[in-house]
């Protein structure tokens, strides 16, 4: 504080101006100039639009996007200011009121005020002024947070800077887009995302128009939406637009992606599959109780594990024909090793493990690259349900059928697609194959089951692809 004091008295004594010291500096949009810190961000030039509103805020950030804000509503700035919040600052509100007064350019400034000290209340403002006024819960603290200077309780709280700027103005309420109480000196508001609206009521009543055309609003416009499935209502189901350039090419991009691509992070303690609940003792899969999991089929465990969810009945349905197709292992060699491993006197784990060695991922090496086709084409062709039956089949062209059919029958094949038929199990991925010359290879129906219940946990980005190739 002495040190404060200090300087600043050096400063007046030799007229000169001292910003800070807790701030992000100076920004003039006619000048393009900046001092001390980054307001604007990397393109400055986006968000600091000449115009003729001066900004002076308590916080640095803020700084910016109150100029965005103000350039989607048509107005462009002259001075912003990030004064910070120190306890003691160096050029505040009575200081920026001054130069307000003397700038020719400046018809309106914006403040952006937090609780702590008294400086708001010590300044006398000529021109209009949009204040808003944050962090009324900060009364109800018992120490400081945030900025230095943002002190709990006392006189110089959210609550009696509101009223500050309220006697200024000669207004007797808040300003919302509701109730859009305000003079021709002002109007105050507690919702940063008020003050364009708050602005140019202000300056309606002063006659005076906005600098430029408005470039949009304020309203929500997601980039991204889902409602997995739910119905709702329509101020929560809000529609998607298309993003800003260069963003809407990387949405594209990321819309071309298929499954989940899980962030790169230490594996410690990160793992989405299992926990284990430290006050029940309890274990999880996948968000699922163990006491759950064990009251659902082999089908549904089966879908659990490996597609992070327990499926529907038609999933069971493609999951029970799958197993059964691998469960006659005549003549197979993991037969043959679990079989040498039960007579060498091996555990019953010992001789599982003997036989699934045997089952290596070579096995399914023609399955996996059906599956990795299937998924590829039916995803280009815009398939967003893989129990669509009204899907035009006749879309699809993949060029390796070797992939998916032989000269020669395959009686496992054939069994497995009676096996689907018998169940009922739909999958446009399993008519497309029928639909193919030649006959299905046991391979490829292994594929067509795999896509079908691997398509919904990858539209939604449950899985990843790497997890649904495997």
């Amino acid at each position: 504080m002495h040190d404060s004091r200090e300087i600043r008295a050096m400063g007046q004594a030799n007229g000169v101006d001292i910003f800070g010291g807790n701030s992000l500096g100076v920004a003039d949009a006619w000048s393009h100039v900046r001092i001390g810190g980054a307001l604007g961000g990397d393109h400055p030039e986006e968000a600091l639009r000449k115009g003729s509103i001066a900004i002076f805020s308590n916080s640095g950030n803020f700084t910016t996007t109150i100029a965005t804000y103000l350039r989607m509503a048509g107005w462009g700035t002259t001075t912003s200011i990030s004064c910070g919040k120190d306890v003691y600052i160096h050029f505040a509100a009575p200081e920026f009121a001054f130069a307000l007064s003397n700038d020719a350019r400046s018809k309106a400034a914006v403040l952006y005020v937090e609780p702590g000290g008294y400086y708001e209340l010590d300044a006398t403002f000529t021109k209009p002024v949009v204040a808003c006024v944050v962090g009324r819960w900060k009364s109800k603290l018992t120490r400081s947070v945030g900025h230095a200077g943002a002190m709990a309780g006392g006189a110089d709280d959210a609550l009696s800077k509101e009223r500050w700027f309220m006697d200024k103005f000669g207004v007797d309420d808040i300003f919302t887009p509701e109730r859009p109480v305000c003079s021709a000196k002002g109007a105050l508001v507690t919702n940063i995302a008020h003050i364009p609206a708050a602005l140019t009521a202000v300056m309606r009543k002063n006659a005076c128009p906005p600098d430029f055309e408005a470039e949009g609003n304020l309203s929500l416009k997601p980039w991204f939406g889902s409602s997995l499935g739910l119905k709702l209502p329509p101020e929560l189901d809000l529609p998607v637009v298309e993003a800003t350039s260069p963003y809407n090419e990387q949405v594209a991009a990321l819309n071309q992606q298929i499954g989940a691509v899980p962030p790169r992070q230490s594996l410690k303690d990160a793992s989405g599959a299992s926990q284990m609940d430290a006050k029940t003792q309890v274990t999880s899969l996948y968000g699922v109780s163990m006491l759950d999991a064990a009251q659902f089929s082999l089908e549904a465990n089966v879908s659990l594990a490996l597609l992070h969810e327990p499926g529907g009945e038609n999933d069971r349905r493609l999951i029970n024909v799958a197993i059964g197709g691998g469960l006659n292992l005549h003549g197979h060699p993991a037969l043959a090793a679990a079989q040498a491993a039960r007579e060498a006197g091996n555990a019953p784990n010992s001789v599982l493990a003997a036989a699934a060695s045997i089952l290596g991922p070579r096995c399914q090496g023609q399955a996996r690259q059906a599956a990795s086709a299937l998924i590829d084409a039916f995803a280009a062709a815009g398939v967003t349900d893989a129990l669509d039956e009204s899907f035009d089949i006749s879309q699809i062209n993949i060029d390796q059928l070797d992939l998916f059919v032989s000269v020669d029958p395959d009686a496992r094949a054939e069994a497995m697609l009676a096996g689907l038929k018998a169940r009922g199990a739909r999958s446009v991925f399993v008519r497309y194959l029928q639909s193919l010359p030649g006959h299905p290879s046991a391979d490829a129906v292994l594929a067509a089951i795999t896509a079908t219940l691997a398509w919904g946990p990858l539209m939604r980005k449950r899985i990843s692809r790497l997890t649904a190739d495997g």
